[in-house]
């Protein structure tokens, strides 16, 4: 009951063998909670940014923590939540972590399991440090990492939205669980484990997947995904095989029209090769934001172009000549502004409303936080908006022009001419920052707990409250017009074509755009950034680094053998290739695509089924078919000269079908008819 508490950056409380109690919201940088210490939140919030915890009891996080908080494990911990657990991350330093059941799910960037970066700290390189998720879904938005400790999910799913690596000791245990993966996972050079056993796989884009051992999964989910397999364990020579689905139980692969474009991520890497994109017009591009699934950039004559992969752009109409400078998502609602006052608002980036900003200027930038949208513009201009529709004026305190907003850890920040920096809380009342400098100040935004603010000259200022300024090292001095954060990259454009990245606001690397044209402004929706200026200007680039093996969605393995179990459906030109190693099918009903076994050495099993007309069964040279039932082929059996076929007698009925035989070849328990093709 202490009213209004505050505490500035690098500052907070530590507690032992105390109860927290809260009357009021309470924001901190740092809290630690160790022996028999609990927080009663009353209904109220805690927000800390930095939460260390080694508690002898269970601690309820409740109200606790959010999307912003880093929980640092300082002993054997044990946590709960009423509903969704949402936090930044969570570093376990070698000890253990164990989840309540009763938490509906955790959502986090990173899960560090292991002391592998501090020496100064207990556990340092300690094995002996995991995570019991005890059935909870756990969903990791960045890659996950897994290096001597162990991750057990105990039931639930784990979804891996940029996959991971398990190396060097780390065990990912599945048993009873679902993985969703929808990057590459990587076990590499086999060093660590992936256990499995009635564990289900399901697939949420085009994966690369390197099991390092013998891994079972009872349930496959592509969901019209593909999946490429490696071996890349330390013994070239090891045998590492993956068996997929339950004996008796259909399993269709049938590639959905994305995965057919997507391609495979080897790995991420945001905002690194860029790609020119085809606009409708060379008006002139002001502004770019993604949300709802769509992309929509604005500019000169109150143009408007949408796309929903920030490749192909549609023209739509806007309702007004004037220039449109900016804009955003948030609320469901896109909201631009422009010249003399222009706002527009639209649900689906399509159909556009206008709505009356009381307001002559000219508006340039706009953001949402805080329940606010807040825009700002010429002469010093700040309106406010809980909805995009009705706008309420608010007083600045200075009369530059505002060029760009931010919102980040609770403070909108707004930049402008000759170094403006304001601050505020609710967007209302607005606190005048020193910024050191008198550049132009063009772009702004928040990320990685750093606020950055770009400008003439290529001036980059970062702070972590947006109060305290520091002048960074670009490496150039053009214009700097735009910045964005996303897949933990900052990303800023501007003059000539210039593109700087930089994971952490301070150190920036130049990129190649392909363009000499400026850029106005930058986004990041869809796995993708994209940039917009001159002349339609439109560059895009993708979270992902890929390779071309979107060649035939299904199965590929090289150097992996697998088992799939359960009926087989092939449709839609799926593919299921083996380089290497054995491949054992259960009863197989190839619609459409291609079956193959490609080299030396190695064996397809077959239970037997069909060829469809649009099917090919291709067995390469030194590989043997081994047939374990009768098979119908009206599509395409191709065997290579030196390929094997043992029938084992079963029979195989070609009538219709088409046999593509070299070497020599039996016709015993082969059925033919007139309309049988043979190729020699």
């Amino acid at each position: 009951a202490s009213g209004t508490t505050s505490f500035v950056e690098n500052t907070g409380m530590e507690l032992e063998d105390t109860t927290l109690v809260l009357q009021t919201n309470i924001s901190l940088n740092y809290l630690k909670l160790t022996g028999s210490s609990t927080i009663q939140t009353n209904a109220n919030t805690l927000s800390p940014n930095y939460l260390e915890i080694g508690t002898d009891s269970e601690l309820d996080l409740t109200n606790a923590v959010n999307s912003e908080t880093g929980i640092d494990l300082a002993g054997d911990s044990s946590i709960t939540n009423t509903g969704d657990l949402l936090v930044k991350q969570i570093s376990v330093n070698g000890y253990s972590l164990t989840l309540n059941p009763a938490i509906t799910s955790l959502t986090a960037k990173h899960i560090w399991i292991p002391n592998d970066y501090n020496s100064d700290r207990p556990n340092y390189m300690a094995t002996n440090g995991k995570l019991l998720a005890q059935g909870v879904n756990v969903t990791l938005t960045k890659p996950l990492w897994l290096v001597k400790g162990k991750l057990e999910m105990g039931g639930g799913s784990l979804t891996l939205e940029q996959g991971g690596e398990v190396r060097d000791g780390g065990e990912l245990d599945l048993t009873d669980s679902t993985l969703e993966l929808a990057g590459p996972l990587y076990n590499s050079q086999g060093t660590g484990t992936i256990t499995t056993s009635a564990s289900t796989l399901s697939l949420k884009s085009n994966v690369k997947f390197e099991p390092g051992n013998n891994a079972t999964f009872d349930t496959y989910t592509p969901n019209g995904w593909g999946m490429v397999l490696h071996n890349d364990s330390e013994n070239s020579s090891e045998t590492i095989n993956l068996s997929l689905g339950t004996t008796g139980v259909d399993l269709i692969i049938e590639p959905n029209t994305e995965s057919l474009t997507s391609g495979f991520v080897n790995y991420y890497s945001p905002g690194k090769n860029w790609t020119l994109q085809t606009s409708p017009s060379t008006n002139h591009l002001t502004g770019v934001a993604y949300g709802n699934g769509t992309y929509v950039a604005v500019g000169n004559e109150g143009i408007i172009y949408t796309s929903s992969d920030g490749t192909s752009w549609n023209t739509v109409t806007s309702g007004t000549a004037n220039t449109l400078q900016n804009l955003t998502f948030a609320n469901d609602t896109f909201v631009t502004v422009g010249n003399s006052g222009t706002i527009l608002t639209s649900t689906d980036g399509i159909s556009w409303t206008s709505r009356t900003s009381g307001s002559s200027d000219t508006l340039i930038g706009i953001i949402y936080g805080n329940n606010t949208f807040v825009t700002v513009g010429n002469s010093g201009t700040i309106l406010t908006s809980t909805d995009g529709i009705s706008w309420t004026s608010k007083t600045s305190g200075t009369s530059s022009s505002l060029q760009s907003i931010t919102h980040g850890n609770g403070i909108f920040v707004a930049v402008g001419e000759s170094g403006t920096i304001l601050t505020s809380s609710n967007g209302t009342t607005w606190t005048s920052r020193t910024s050191g400098i008198t550049n132009f100040l063009i772009g702004a935004a928040y990320g990685n707990d750093t606020y950055v603010t770009v400008g003439s000259s290529g001036i980059i200022l970062t702070s972590p409250d947006g109060t305290t300024w520091t002048t960074r090292t670009s490496g150039t001095s053009i214009d700097l017009r735009g910045v964005s954060y996303g897949s933990n990259r900052f990303v800023t454009v501007g003059g000539t074509g210039t593109i700087l990245t930089s994971n952490n606001g301070s150190s920036w690397t130049s990129r190649s755009s392909g363009t000499t044209q400026h850029f106005s402004r930058v986004t990041r929706g869809n796995n993708n950034f994209a940039a917009v200026g001159n002349s339609g200007t439109i560059a895009t680039a993708s979270d992902g680094i890929y390779d071309d093996d979107s060649h035939g969605i299904g199965v590929k393995s090289y150097g992996v053998g697998f088992t799939i179990n359960g009926n087989l459906t092939l449709k839609n030109n799926a593919l299921l290739s083996v380089y290497n190693k054995n491949i054992s099918l259960a009863n197989l009903n190839l619609e459409s695509g291609n079956v193959e076994l490609n080299n030396s050495g190695a064996s397809l099993n077959l239970a037997g089924g069909s060829v469809g007309t649009n099917g090919k069964l291709k067995i390469g040279g030194q590989a043997t078919l081994n047939l374990e039932g009768d098979l119908t082929v009206t599509g395409t059996l191709n065997l290579h000269p030196h390929a094997v076929f043992n029938l084992a007698g079963n029979t195989l009925d070609a009538s219709g079908g088409r046999l593509e035989f070299g070497g020599e070849r039996s016709f015993d328990s082969i059925t033919t008819n007139e309309d049988t093709a043979l190729q020699v």
